[in-house]
């Protein structure tokens, strides 16, 4: 026997004993994945609601056949009884409660007075009515709709639709004053008339058709989830149950109005009369409907106004601005841990909101998707802004890729969104393009770089640069040569303060190993290390000091990630790999390096949150160490490449699975990664359906008999092919969370969710191509610099290293006469 834990859904995993006992502000209507399911399940509904009707009318007219005489009376009540149990067993999806049925009918029997009876339909059909229109106001006020605004409709309309639920008075006051029957129902439908013309151009019909299906289909597994909106009527199995008994009620109220059983029976004498058989008949399938249609007419006249009101604020099409509306709710939430959580999207299965705490990500985050899957739009740009959006955290952002705006053009929105006149958030940029306005960043130059000895000096630019190749015997050595020739340039040196300076003095020690302790081996890494310094050399943002800089506010304004860990700021470098291959590792390394060191020195850090894109191309052997070494220091990195395939160069799928507590694939195209993921999606129980066709001959006729069968079977959660449907669906995503937090509590299992874009399609347009910044305080242009260095007057360098003088020993005529000279003097 397979045990409970083996019972977990495909959809929405949940462990809802470990979720947070207040419940979430923000609550979404429920969604559902099985919309074919749901509308069999509608059409099944109505088959039902005919079915109790006509099981209601039967008994009303078996109470007519103890009018005919023994024992064909009691024949009939046999058969009529038999048939009405096999019509009521036979539907699979939906069984109305017999007491639903039964009760109505006791009311019928045991209580003569119509009157009485007018009123208890009466009753049922305002309070149905109320319910339904409840029902339709809440799912219309939720989100996006505003969180306030919602609450205040919410109330007022609790209220008004117990005034509404009075317009079925008119009803019950026609089986009192039966002559005023026909003016009650004018004066009832010209004010509904007036109400639709003032209301404007509202297909009813369609409203009305949509209400019912949600009324019928709404969360019909009546499962709940966190975030998602309970309806105020009650369960489904609820909601059905009102329809259930006012159906039958008014089917046994209509049926006593006039001489139905009469007419079907007649009476002891006539009881063969074909007549009276054949109009009972036709009566009896026009009689099935009415009850149905009149219920619906007073459901319908309660709710009517709720549904005009809120019949144009209700769409099928997310917008852009239900995502800003959602984070804004988010963020103002008076729950703590809804308030400190980031918005990922809605679950697939019943659209639950995915809120993933901050301190998920204060334990890296991994974002996996093909080219054009949506990773960087979908995710990381959403993402960033929420992680701003606290306005404490900083970020950097390294974006390898490289070929767009959109990621720089939504920071500098995140800053004048999230900043303000009196505490702006600074956002500098680094590029290595020669036309592109960029700020200053010199390791060399950094105050982190002061405190450090020439050891962790050489480790950490042997590290930033990819010298450090591993310490088996092989790579190990290579490694330690790099360290040594690097490390005896910098003691003969130690106030190196840029790449340029950097690598003259390495050609200077490498030409001199014997000098400076080095042997021929290890002279030769210098090459290497002198063409990497060459490299970077030739990027002036990297070469900035404060002798050799376009302007005093240059310097001063350079990145520094000590600024990050201060305040909250920005800071974007724009490496792209098309045009620096070799250089924009480098380069990313340095930055990330240079952020671990200065956390390493800096005392009260905030935190600090490292994006980095594609992140394939800065993989390195020590990235489990800096994992490790970033979450102890306030910093939060959130790593995106394409596929899982592209560290196995360096053997880093089981690091990053191994620290990186959240993860989310945008598509999946690889057959290995699909495989993989399904095997590591858990496992589930599921049923096989089987079917077997055997056909026996017995003389000259043939049999055909058909077995059907079912089987429970432990199966991975996710196939595979729900791994290629979503990663096919460009709205879907697969988001893993290893360990639960907050209102994420999926037993580390993977759910498929969905997303749209946070802004409009113009808007992500316009940011994409948008141009690059101008030059600012702090930044310049380093074409532009080189063109005001030319212009310059030329002066004589200063000579640096020894002074070589000329000494000229023997005799020299000058000396003699200018001693004769200054003896005259």
């Amino acid at each position: 026997m397979p045990r409970d834990t083996y019972y977990q859904s495909t959809g929405n995993p949940t462990q809802a004993e470990h979720l947070p006992s207040q419940e979430l502000q923000i609550q979404f209507a429920h969604t559902s994945s099985e919309k074919p399911e749901d509308a069999r399940f509608a059409w099944v509904v109505m088959r039902n609601l005919m079915l109790v009707s006509a099981t209601c009318l039967a008994a009303d007219w078996l109470g007519g056949a103890f009018h005919i005489t023994f024992p064909l009376n009691f024949l009939v009540v046999v058969f009529g009884i038999r048939g009405m149990v096999s019509l009521w067993q036979r539907p699979s999806v939906y069984k109305p409660p017999l007491a639903l049925v039964i009760v109505p009918c006791l009311i019928h029997f045991f209580i003569p007075p119509i009157l009485l009876r007018a009123i208890v339909v009466s009753v049922a059909a305002a309070y149905v009515g109320r319910q339904f229109a409840r029902h339709y106001v809440y799912l219309a006020t939720s989100f996006p709709f505003d969180r306030t605004k919602a609450a205040k409709e919410r109330l007022e309309w609790d209220e008004l639709t117990i005034f509404s639920s009075l317009l079925v008075i008119p009803f019950g006051a026609a089986f009192v004053f039966p002559r005023f029957a026909p003016l009650l129902f004018i004066v009832v439908a010209a004010g509904c008339g007036l109400t639709v013309i003032a209301a404007g151009p509202i297909n009813l019909t369609r409203q009305f058709s949509s209400a019912w299906y949600s009324w019928s289909t709404y969360n019909r597994h009546d499962k709940e989830a966190p975030g998602v909106l309970k309806s105020p009527a009650g369960t489904a199995n609820e909601r059905l149950g009102m329809a259930v008994f006012l159906v039958a009620s008014m089917t046994l109220l209509l049926a006593s109005v006039g001489p139905l059983a009469g007419i079907v029976w007649g009476s002891a004498s006539e009881i063969f009369d074909a007549g009276n058989i054949i109009v009972g008949i036709v009566l009896t399938f026009v009689l099935v409907g009415l009850p149905i249609a009149v219920s619906a007419a007073l459901v319908a006249l309660v709710s009517l106004p709720a549904v005009i009101r809120f019949a144009k604020t209700t769409t099928a099409t997310p917008r852009a601005s239900d995502w800003q509306a959602v984070t804004d709710s988010i963020r103002s939430s008076s729950n703590p841990i809804e308030r400190d959580s980031i918005y990922i999207g809605r679950v697939a299965r019943d659209g639950a909101p995915l809120l993933v705490p901050r301190a998920v990500f204060h334990e890296h985050a991994h974002i996996l998707g093909d080219s054009g899957s949506g990773k960087t739009a979908r995710g990381l740009i959403p993402m960033a802004e929420q992680l701003l959006g606290d306005r404490e955290s900083s970020l950097m952002v390294i974006d390898l890729k490289g070929d767009s705006q959109e990621m720089l053009s939504s920071l500098n929105e995140c800053a004048r969104r999230f900043g303000s006149p009196s505490q702006p958030i600074p956002v500098r940029h680094f590029s290595t393009r020669e036309d592109h306005s960029t700020f200053a960043f010199n390791p060399f130059q950094l105050p982190c770089w002061k405190h450090l000895n020439l050891y962790q000096r050489t480790d950490v630019l042997c590290g930033a640069l990819g010298l450090t190749y591993g310490t088996d015997y092989g790579r190990g050595f290579f490694s330690s040569a790099n360290a040594a020739v690097l490390h005896a340039t910098l003691r003969a040196t130690p106030d190196v303060g840029s790449f340029a300076e950097l690598s003259d003095r390495i050609a200077f020690v490498t030409k001199n190993s014997k000098t400076h302790g080095l042997n021929d081996g290890q002279s030769d890494a210098g090459n290497h290390l002198r063409m990497i310094s060459d490299r970077l050399a030739s990027f002036k943002p990297l070469n900035v000091t404060p002798e050799h800089c376009p302007n005093f506010y240059t310097f001063q304004q350079a990145m520094d990630p000590a600024q990050l860990f201060r305040r909250q700021e920005i800071f974007y470098f724009h490496l792209s790999s098309t045009l620096g291959p070799g250089s924009s590792p480098e380069i990313a390394r340095l930055a990330m390096f240079m952020l671990l060191t200065t956390a390493t020195l800096t005392q009260n850090r905030r935190q600090v949150y490292l994006m980095i894109d594609e992140f394939q191309r800065v993989a390195a052997h020590n990235v489990d160490t800096i994992l490790q070494l970033a979450r102890s220091m306030n910093i939060g990195v959130i790593l995106a490449n394409q596929s899982m395939l592209d560290l196995k160069r360096d053997d880093l799928v089981h690091v990053v699975e191994a620290n990186c507590r959240y993860r989310q694939w945008y598509a999946v195209s690889s057959t290995e990664e699909q495989q993989r993921l399904s095997k590591s999606s858990g496992e589930t129980i599921d049923v096989l359906h089987s079917e077997s066709v055997s056909k026996q001959r017995d003389g000259f006729e043939t049999r055909t008999t058909t077995t059907h069968g079912t089987k429970q079977f432990i199966a991975p959660r996710l196939s595979v092919n729900d791994i290629k449907l979503a990663s096919d669906d460009p709205r879907k995503s697969i988001a893993l969370i290893t360990r639960g937090a907050g209102y994420s509590q999926f037993g580390g299992m993977p759910v498929i969710v969905e997303s749209d874009f946070h802004i409009s399609e113009q808007e992500f347009q316009a940011r994409k191509n948008a141009p690059w910044p101008k030059v600012g305080t702090g930044s310049f242009v380093p074409a532009d610099w080189e063109e005001r260095k030319k212009t310059k007057p030329k002066t004589k360098p200063k000579k640096h290293g020894p002074v070589v003088t000329q000494e000229t020993i023997g005799e020299e005529p000058s000396l003699f006469d200018e001693f004769l000279a200054d003896q005259h003097k």
